[in-house]
Order: C-alpha cells, then sequence, then structure tokens
C-alpha cells in the first residue's frame, strides 16, 4: 500500500525534524551542563537510528538490527540525561538494573541473524528505557522542587502505559513480525512515536527551563542579601564611626580639662618646693609637698594610662608618626619621674641623636610606664637604669629598663596583657603598665620583651630605627 508507506516514511522525517529541532534548540540556549550535553548527543543518535532503519533494504537484517539497537541506545542516553553524572550512586540502583535489561534487549537484536520476536525486544527495550527514566527523573536531586518535574513523571507514566498497550495488541508474537510494515497498526505506532517523542523533548526542556529559572532567582535572592548585609555593614560602620569620634572628642575633653590642671599644679608645687629648700632644708612642709608632688605625678600617670589605655583598647587612637630624636623622648620621660626617686634612676645614651619614626606622645608614655614599673617592683634604694642603643643586626632602637625584682612570681604568664599584675594589691596600679608599654611597640610594629638576669630583669622596648 503506497499510501501506507508514504505515510510511515513522512511520520519518520517528522521523527527526525522533532529530535533535530529540540537538539538544536537545546544546544544554542540551554546550559552547558552534563544533562543538556547527553540530550543533544541522544536525539542524534536517535536521529541516525532510525534513519538507518527506514533506508535498510528488507532483506539486509544487519543493517536493521543495527538501526533498532541504535534506537534503544538513543533512548539508554536520555535516560541518562535525567540523572547526575554519578551515576552509580546507590538511589539510582533499580534505574540501572533497567537500562541493564534495555542493554541486553539490544545487544540480542544486535546478535540475532534471523530477529526473530524483533517487534517485541524493540518495545521491551523501549519499555525499560522509560521505566528507568521515569526512576532517574525521581531520585535527581536536581529536579526536586520544580513544577516542571510533577508533569515530566506523568508524562512518562503516560508513555509507560502506551509502550505496554502496544506489547498487549501485539500478542500472540509473531517471530517473523518487522518492526516497520505497511499496516494500519504500523501508522498508528509510529504516531505514537511522534507524540510520545514530542512530550518527552517538551518535558526535558521545561525542566531545564525550570532549572535555570531557579538558578538565577537563587543568584538573584543571593544577591540581594549580600546587597542588604552590605547597606546594615555599611551603616554599622556609620554608626560605629560616631561613636568612635564622639569617644575620641570626649577623650581629649578628658586630656585638656583634667591632666593640663594637674600639671600646672604639679609645676607650682615643684617651684614652691625648691624655694622653700632654699630657706630651710627637711622643713615637715618640704617634706609634704614632696609627698603632694610625688602623688600628682602617679595621679597624671594614672590618667594619662587611662586615656591612652582606652584608645589603645578600641583600637582608635590615630598614630602620629614623624622622624624625631629617640634620646630626647627618652630624657624627657626620664625627668617625668618624681624627683625624690630620681637619683636610684640612671640614664645611657648610645648616641645623642638616635633618629626614628614614632609618635614622641605614646613612646613617652610607654618609657615611663616602663621606668614606674621597674620603681614600683624593685627593692628599695636598688638602682634602676634606662639604656637607649641602637641594633645594626634588627636595624632597631631598643630601650632598656634593667631593675632587680622583689617577687619572681610577678613575672609568670603573659604580664603584657591587661591587668595581669592587678591581682596583686600590694604594689598598686591599674595593671595598664606593661599593656600599654606593649600596645605601643605594636604599635610602632615592634615588640616588647623581657628577660631575668639572676636577680634583675630587663625590659626591652624595640621598634624599627
Amino acid at each position: 500500500m503506497p499510501n501506507i508507506e508514504t505515510t510511515i516514511t513522512s511520520l519518520i522525517y517528522l521523527f527526525v525534524g522533532i529530535n533535530f529541532a529540540f537538539a538544536l534548540n537545546i544546544l544554542l540556549f540551554a546550559p552547558k551542563i552534563f544533562n543538556t550535553i547527553i540530550w543533544v548527543i541522544s536525539n542524534f543518535v536517535g536521529i541516525f537510528g532510525i534513519l538507518l532503519i527506514n533506508y535498510s533494504p528488507n532483506d539486509n537484517l544487519i543493517s536493521q538490527n543495527v538501526g533498532i539497537s541504535v534506537l534503544i541506545f538513543s533512548g539508554i542516553l536520555k535516560s541518562f540525561s535525567f540523572s547526575s553524572k554519578n551515576i552509580l550512586q546507590k538511589r539510582y540502583l533499580t534505574g540501572n538494573i533497567l537500562l541493564i535489561f534495555s542493554v541486553i534487549f539490544s545487544i540480542i537484536i544486535l546478535l540475532d541473524s534471523f530477529f526473530y520476536f524483533r517487534r517485541v525486544y524493540f518495545y521491551a527495550g523501549l519499555l525499560c528505557v522509560n521505566l528507568a527514566s521515569f526512576v532517574f527523573l525521581f531520585e535527581n536531586r536536581l529536579w526536586r522542587g520544580l513544577k516542571q518535574r510533577n508533569i515530566a513523571l506523568s508524562i512518562y507514566v503516560l508513555n509507560t502505559i502506551g509502550i505496554l498497550i502496544v506489547i498487549f495488541r501485539s500478542i500472540p508474537f509473531d517471530p517473523a513480525d518487522q518492526l516497520i510494515n505497511t499496516t494500519l497498526t504500523n501508522v498508528n505506532n509510529f504516531v505514537a512515536l511522534n507524540i510520545a517523542s514530542v512530550s518527552v523533548q517538551l518535558v526535558f526542556t521545561s525542566l531545564i527551563l525550570g532549572h535555570v529559572n531557579r538558578k538565577e532567582w537563587v543568584q538573584s535572592r543571593v544577591k540581594t542579601r549580600l546587597q542588604e548585609r552590605t547597606v546594615l555593614q555599611e551603616k554599622i560602620l556609620f554608626e560605629t564611626a560616631a561613636l568612635s569620634n564622639e569617644r575620641e572628642n570626649f577623650i581629649k575633653m578628658l586630656t585638656h580639662e583634667i591632666r593640663q590642671p594637674l600639671n600646672t599644679a604639679q609645676a607650682a608645687l615643684q617651684s614652691i618646693s625648691q624655694y622653700i629648700l632654699k630657706i630651710e632644708k627637711n622643713t615637715s612642709v618640704h617634706r609634704k609637698l614632696k609627698h603632694t608632688i610625688s602623688v600628682l605625678n602617679s595621679i597624671t600617670l594614672s590618667i594619662s594610662n587611662s586615656i591612652i589605655g582606652a584608645s589603645l583598647i578600641s583600637n582608635h587612637r590615630k598614630s602620629e608618626f614623624q622622624v624625631i630624636n629617640v634620646s630626647d623622648v627618652a630624657q624627657i620621660a626620664f625627668l617625668d619621674i618624681n624627683p625624690a626617686d630620681q637619683p636610684r634612676f640612671s640614664l645611657t645614651l648610645e648616641q645623642e641623636y638616635i633618629h626614628a619614626e614614632a609618635d614622641p606622645i605614646i613612646l613617652r608614655l610607654a618609657i615611663r610606664n616602663l621606668l614606674e614599673n621597674a620603681l614600683k617592683y624593685s627593692p628599695k634604694e636598688t638602682p634602676i637604669t634606662l639604656e637607649v642603643c641602637t641594633s645594626e643586626t634588627d636595624l632597631a632602637v631598643l630601650f632598656k629598663v634593667k631593675n632587680f625584682f622583689i617577687d619572681k612570681e610577678m613575672l609568670s604568664g603573659d604580664i603584657f596583657l591587661r591587668n595581669t599584675r592587678i591581682a596583686d594589691k600590694r604594689y598598686g596600679g591599674e595593671g595598664l603598665g606593661l599593656f600599654i608599654a606593649s600596645e605601643v611597640a605594636k604599635i610602632h610594629n615592634g615588640s616588647m620583651t623581657y628577660k631575668i638576669v639572676n636577680k634583675e630583669v630587663i625590659f626591652t622596648l624595640q621598634i624599627p630605627a
């Protein structure tokens, strides 16, 4: 029947056109992932298989066998398109077993020279491929949460039912029945094949589209949250900067309103003390003035430590580095010592001029804290030395304070941490002295260390030269 043959040929070409069109569309517009690449390959393999069957002479069984096996192999590749790269995962076990059966059916078709029950083997292979696709589609987490997934599963259920109907209608099976023959039933089968092909192509395309849309939505959501987080961080930074400026202004006010009057009173008392000393030595008034000056020195140092310490702890103090003569800074810090205690101290300068880039204010405070620390934690009347020298090896300036110690246990642990030594009330203090000296060293990219030699301890503040 020529009309039926023409119709079947047309349906075969329609099958080829459907597969080619969708393959080209996916190749041009879909993302290049494992699933889409395998799908495109399967479409071209299916085109090759159906054309090989169509153009094979009826007496060329080998060519027909290869064509049908290739067509089943095309379906196997489509099944893999619904899975992930790791096809050997346990959740894919059922699908893999079904594909093994489809491979067995295609091998039987390929090796059977007489090609008995060719239609039965072909439809059995398609049935296994269809069920394997359902399993992969159901188990692959890539498709979970997509609305298209439920539609795709429904389509494969309908395709499975359709294949089963075709198989049952072929009973009793004819060993010599060909896959393509000129019967109206075969025309209907090819119509069903094209409908199934279109539905499967649409299903896969919609799944890929859904996956792309979800990925873009997630990326957009992440981008939006990052923007919100950035805005929030900028707001926090702005508020923190405002609080920091407010605190810095408050510290400056404390510096001017509290420390300056104390310095003025200290200078006035020293002048009065020197005047009284000229008139009469060792009077009770002179001794009281010396004690008052000593107390004012301690108060001034305590306030300076609290102000600078607060700035260092909050890490908001802006260091003002400049090239200075550190020997001058050491001498000024040396003169900050209470005059009554100065006889215990000695100052050694390696050179009269030792230049370095430093912040003179906090460097002076650090040296003074080291001297006051030596005075506080050393036996009375024992000598204390301050040495300023350079290290050619380290290209650094060293401030070394050496003194005898009262209690070696006071040097245990990390004594440069804040409030480490405040626990021992015998010596007083706020526990900020060594902490500030250590922080000043860090600000200058230097170091603060100590070592014990016999009954003496040597604290070394090192800054780059």
